[in-house]
């Protein structure tokens, strides 16, 4: 999968190359054809008799259309010139007519695509994401309803484009979005985003096929975390693989991962972190709220709850809000709030100075974010304390970054952060929730074969995510898709985590023997429907395996290894932020026999 990827990637550039010099090129060659033709035409002259020199041009001219004609024997450049001609002219008709028939031709590789990705809106996210996924070799589609925007001119050649409202389903159709491995809803407004997630799960429960992915743009970050419960949902019942990205959440995850904000953890005498945000921007409340997750996942120890500062003109109203909406945005995170400017004195004049462990700046101008940050970084220089300047725009990220760079070194610690060229790149689906799951159930599974001693040799499939084959990596992604509707048969539902202490959720003994049972059907139903059989040992190139039988007839090794990962639920789903909620009394204390569609095998 790597190997075909990077192929791509360089015929990609192989043809962006030949798109910036094919005419010249082809000129270059067209001028050498004629006077390879004169050089030829000249030898062929009987010997005294001194030819024109617009006579050799004028019939090396005719070769491009085959109304030259050419006396044995025939000297080697003419017979290449007579060659070359003809393909040249071929060429550059053909390419005449594409450009003439550009609507037909591209209607009939619309007709052809299978596996693309198809960009909804072209915005500044829109644009961004069709250059990074063309660049990292994906054939890309893009809808765009304004016909004169002016980033249509700005897409790079190779991008298919279709005109129209991809709220409607024909529109979605002819952009071959029912073929598409990734739709990227990326539209100005969430409600028009979420118009096309609705759309496209109506058209694809039309027509059978695999699932297709749809990430989906929501600005807002309540209506994010309100969405979010429903990505499992709405795979459970149909083709669309329903993925929510809030750019603000992405940003706050990726400056997680990429700025130290917590410095050493575990097991070092370092105290608890205290880390300051200026702005109550969206990228500050997403952050907020990691924060004590992030804290917890780290520190096995949980010595004490993480601290933060909220700076802004009404932080404390602010703060009132957030919490208001996220009840747990307070849980294992001390908050404090600090109204004031970034440029008065009571910020200066702070007593958290002394103790900080990170700053993180996020106004909405990006000009006085950076010039905060850079006083900030300056400040605490001494101590290289982190600091990070999260400029809301790609353009601001880019035209300040040179101005900021005479003031790095003195600056200290400093961090630009561009939220746009940070979150909108190909490297936005390993951030959804399903390919999470999936990735937390393959090391779920590696751990488990690695703790009963098997080893990579007998089992292929305890490889890296990054080096499974595609059909392994599906395979946990179907596995990912359905927990919601496991979970829904023990009368339990998926919601996004308030508590991180939500992980200690426990089965019951019976619902774990269900949950393992149904889980082996539905991989059972998944393996047959891809044409495995059962076989006294396994053979992926035969696609043989001895667990291809009904749950009764499996060793209770592997109905134990079933029941383990349905203990494990609980701590998966927390890494997606999620947690389980019973609705109300435990299914099979109101049902003692549930059914079981088992499928039917011989």
């Amino acid at each position: 999968m790597r190997t075909s990827t990077v192929s791509q990637r360089y015929r990609t550039r192989l043809a962006r190359w030949w798109r910036a010099f094919e005419w010249p090129i082809v000129g270059v060659l067209s001028l050498v054809v004629i006077v390879l033709g004169c050089v030829g035409f000249a030898a062929q002259k009987p010997p005294g008799e001194a030819p024109s020199l617009w006579d050799l041009i004028y019939q090396s001219l005719q070769l491009f259309v085959l109304e030259s004609t050419v006396t044995p024997p025939t000297p080697w450049p003419l017979v290449a010139a007579r060659y070359a001609a003809p393909l040249l002219a071929a060429y550059t008709a053909i390419k005449a007519l594409t450009v003439l028939f550009a609507d037909q031709v591209q209607a009939l590789r619309l007709r052809f695509c299978r596996g693309h990705v198809v960009v909804c809106g072209l915005g500044r996210r829109g644009l961004r994401l069709a250059n990074a996924f063309q660049e990292a070799g994906e054939r890309v589609v893009v809808i765009e309803a304004d016909a004169h925007n002016a980033r249509v001119g700005a897409l790079p050649e190779g991008v298919l484009r279709v005109a129209g409202d991809a709220r409607r389903g024909e529109v979605l159709a002819r952009a071959g979005a029912g073929r598409a491995r990734l739709v990227l809803a990326v539209c100005g407004e969430d409600g028009v985003n979420a118009g096309v997630a609705r759309q496209l799960d109506e058209m694809l429960r039309e027509n059978p096929g695999p699932p297709v992915t749809c990430l989906t743009a929501l600005d807002a970050p309540d209506l994010y975390a309100l969405m979010r419960s429903q990505e499992l949902r709405a795979r459970a019942k149909g083709r669309l693989r329903l993925e929510f990205f809030n750019p603000a959440a992405a940003a706050a995850a990726r400056l997680l991962n990429e700025v130290p904000l917590f410095g050493p953890l575990a097991g070092t005498d370092t105290p608890v972190p205290h880390v300051v945000l200026v702005g109550t921007g969206s990228v500050a409340q997403a952050l907020l709220s990691r924060l004590a997750h992030r804290w917890a996942e780290q520190n096995e120890t949980q010595a004490g709850r993480v601290r933060a500062t909220l700076v802004a003109p009404a932080a404390a109203a602010c703060l009132g809000r957030w919490q208001i909406r996220d009840p747990g945005l307070g849980v294992g995170c001390e908050i404090h709030a600090l109204d004031a400017t970034a440029d008065s004195a009571a910020f200066e004049q702070a007593d958290f100075w002394s103790g900080v462990s990170a700053v993180v700046v996020c106004l909405p101008n990006d000009a006085e974010t950076l010039a905060t940050g850079l006083r900030v970084a300056r400040r605490l220089r001494q101590r290289a304390v982190p600091v990070a300047a999260c400029l809301e725009t790609e353009e601001g990220a880019s035209a300040l970054r040179e101005l900021a760079t005479s003031g790095l070194e003195e600056a200290g610690s400093l961090h630009l952060f561009g939220v746009l060229e940070r979150t909108c790149t190909p490297e936005l689906l390993p951030g959804g929730t399903h390919e999470i799951l999936a990735r937390g159930l393959h090391e779920d599974y590696v751990a488990g074969q690695r703790q009963a001693g098997v080893r990579i040799e007998q089992n292929p499939r305890l490889a890296p995510w990054e080096q499974l084959p595609a059909e392994a990596q599906e395979s946990n992604r179907l596995e990912a898709d359905f927990i919601a509707l496991r979970l829904e048969a023990m009368d339990c539902e998926i919601v996004p985590l308030a508590n991180p202490a939500a992980i200690e959720f426990t089965f019951s003994p019976e619902e774990v023997e269900l949950l393992a049972r149904r889980e082996h059907e539905r991989w059972l139903s998944e393996r047959v429907g891809m044409g495995w059989r059962h076989g006294p040992e396994r053979d992926d190139h035969r696609r043989l395996n001895p667990l291809l039988c009904p749950w009764e007839r499996i060793p209770e090794t592997a109905r134990e290894e079933n029941r383990a990962q349905a203990r494990r639920l609980p701590a998966l789903l927390a890494r997606a932020r999620f947690q389980i909620a019973r609705r109300r009394e435990s299914y099979l204390s109101v049902h003692s026999s549930p059914p079981h569609s088992r499928p039917s095998i011989s």
